[in-house]
């Protein structure tokens, strides 16, 4: 027996027991055996584990049968899955309990700005965010004249990238900066 990449036991050598309770993985079903029963994390703790169902096993020592009793989810951990303006459309949400523990499956590719706060306004507790077909991001190819100034070049980024402009507070603190790096002070 080998799960969960721990160090591999013989399911032979646990033959002589009557029973065998197993812990630490969090799936009930990790060994599919007569006498061997992994008891599995009481509650979701990640969503791969979505759409397991958690609880304890009853043991009758007499019979030696035993009995799964479901542990009812309060919160749930969920998967939501669509574009950004489907997850978080009121007519699409309604439909699910938004306060379970939600990972959030997002089909958009563009950048989302401030998204998880966004997110958290409907899903209290999203808990992360992934993309199925990644991020687009835009790289725009852009000549850089090396002779310039290192803050004419950082304006020059800066604005780029933000399209803003430096105020000049913001210039004057990278000024600074430079200065103190390059030993001017």
């Amino acid at each position: 027996m080998n799960v969960g990449g721990l160090d591999a036991v013989p399911l032979d050598v646990l033959e002589p027991f009557d029973y065998v309770a197993l812990g630490h993985l969090h799936n009930r079903h990790a060994v599919n055996a007569d006498k061997i029963q992994y008891a599995g994390s009481l509650v979701k703790f990640d969503v791969s584990e979505t759409e397991q169902r958690k609880g304890v096993y009853v043991l009758d020592t007499e019979t030696m049968q035993r009995q799964f009793v479901e542990i009812p989810q309060s919160p749930d951990f969920i998967n939501v899955q669509g574009s950004f303006e489907h997850v978080m459309d009121p007519d699409f949400y309604h439909t699910i309990d938004t306060d379970s523990f939600a990972q959030v499956t997002l089909t958009d590719t563009e950048i989302i700005p401030d998204l998880m706060s966004q997110l958290r306004t409907v899903y209290q507790r999203c808990t992360g965010v992934d993309r199925t077909h990644g991020v687009a991001t835009l790289v725009t190819e852009k000549p850089v004249d090396r002779h310039l100034d290192p803050m004419d070049l950082l304006g020059q980024f800066y604005d780029d990238t933000n399209g803003v402009t430096m105020t000049d507070e913001q210039r004057q603190w990278a000024a600074d900066a430079l200065a103190h790096v390059e030993g001017q002070e």
